[in-house]
């Protein structure tokens, strides 16, 4: 999958990502999963351009069940974290989110989750796990060590310890007051 090389100003007109939009649009990016080197690298160069522009808005917005590798996912909060200086960033999951993924939806200062969609954190690997033969990334040990980090970055946001292994609704999440108020309500009605 092809990181997205367009930008949804917010019109249902896609513009070219390196065309301007005008002030009163908000640029929306839809964050892919990051599976590939590549497919990062093409990703923070689209946000880079993007917060270079310096809107006053900026929407992600996730599609598709959403599981983003834990290194690539702290790549980006790293970039968010440092870029954001006086963007409202808004984070919009169309659909469910998976370990990874949750942290850079954090990151948004207002949230929005569609009502029937869910967020999961799995149980870190127990060190006496045995390692899948197939395995083709890096050594297990780092991947393990990534997601430890993703996990303690998200417990800044969430209890982790208490909500691992079962998935959290959008009413879950609107009692941590996670949510916008109209996605919170939009939750209960479920």
């Amino acid at each position: 999958m092809n990181a997205p090389e367009n930008i949804d100003a917010g019109d249902g007109q896609d513009t070219n990502a390196g065309q301007s939009t005008e002030p009163s649009q908000t640029p929306v990016l839809v964050v892919p999963e990051c599976n590939s080197s590549q497919e990062l690298a093409e990703f923070c160069g689209t946000l880079e351009a993007t917060l270079s522009r310096a809107p006053k808005t900026l929407t992600l917005r996730f599609v598709g069940v959403h599981q983003m590798v834990a290194d690539h996912a702290l790549v980006l909060h790293q970039l968010l974290s440092a870029k954001l200086h006086k963007t409202l960033l808004i984070t919009d999951a169309w659909s469910s989110l998976i370990d990874a993924s949750v942290l850079i939806w954090l990151l948004g200062e207002r949230r929005r989750i569609r009502p029937t969609a869910w967020l999961f954190l799995r149980k870190p690997r127990a060190s006496y796990d045995p390692v899948p033969f197939f395995w083709p990334g890096p050594p297990m040990e780092v991947c393990d060590r990534d997601h430890h980090t993703v996990l303690r970055l998200i417990n800044h946001y969430l209890p982790v310890g208490k909500l691992m292994g079962s998935p959290m609704t959008g009413h879950m999440l609107a009692e941590y007051c996670l949510l916008e108020e109209q996605s919170s309500r939009a939750g209960e009605d479920t």
